[in-house]
């Protein structure tokens, strides 16, 4: 099948970066992994266990971990990069707050979540991101033991399992 992929892409007008272009190989759990180099025009491509494709990290095990913990990342330096403003500005009315964080971290916290096939600890893990900067946002500090239902209430918003379920019932996507 390699053996056609520079005759075809030739053949529509494409050219192939041999630099940029990985090999990520999935096979079943239950079998060993055939390994052959993958030569094209006399360079050999490198296989991979996890790449960045559109802005996701897909791995070759099909783990989501690698992709929550890069969302979670990200979203947590735009979090940062708010913090002077709105975050820290006493004028800024708390909804307005709320909405900033849902347009900028939750979209980049969810981003393409409508495809995940989730398992409790992720839902676990988002969600304690996401309370954690509700209560940074709102000045809820965690030793005043206000509970989550109630930074939720505050905030008039909802767990991430809601936006999750949302997404993925939706086509729009969680906001």
């Amino acid at each position: 099948m390699h053996r056609l992929l520079c005759p075809c892409s030739k053949r529509f007008g494409l050219t192939l970066s041999i630099k940029k272009t990985e090999v990520l190989r999935q096979v079943q759990p239950s079998t060993s992994p055939e390994v052959s180099n993958i030569n094209v025009g006399g360079a050999s491509l490198q296989f991979v266990d996890k790449f960045c494709y559109l802005g996701s990290i897909i791995s070759s095990d099909g783990s989501l971990d690698g992709e929550i913990s890069q969302r979670i990342a990200k979203a947590s330096a735009a979090l940062g990069r708010l913090r002077n403003r709105p975050w820290n500005e006493d004028g800024v009315h708390l909804r307005t707050k709320i909405d900033v964080y849902r347009a900028v971290v939750l979209s980049i916290l969810l981003y393409s979540c409508e495809t995940w096939t989730i398992y409790r600890r992720h839902v676990h893990s988002r969600d304690k991101f996401h309370l954690r900067c509700l209560r940074q946002i709102t000045g809820i500090k965690w030793q005043e033991k206000i509970p989550n239902t109630e930074v939720l209430e505050c905030c008039k918003m909802t767990g991430i399992e809601a936006f999750l379920g949302q997404a993925q019932l939706s086509r729009d996507g969680p906001l």
